[in-house]
């Protein structure tokens, strides 16, 4: 599944893409699947993906970013 994001800085505009891979505990599917429905990873990991990608992008200057 992937992700694209489009971050604003002062004066740059930089996009980035994240590709989210992910392997739910096989022993717990049936409660993800109760609770969550069969389409848990298009409920569940785009906030994920979104949170992830903001607090590494945090750590940088736009320039870091985007060279």
């Amino acid at each position: 599944m992937g992700f694209s994001y489009m971050i604003f800085f002062t004066v740059k505009q930089v996009n980035l893409s994240l590709r989210l891979l992910s392997r739910p505990d096989v022993l717990n599917l049936p409660t993800i699947f109760t609770s969550l429905g069969t389409e848990y990873d298009e409920k569940v990991l785009p906030s994920i993906g979104n949170e992830v990608l903001k607090a590494v992008v945090a750590q940088f200057n736009a320039d870091q970013v985007s060279s």
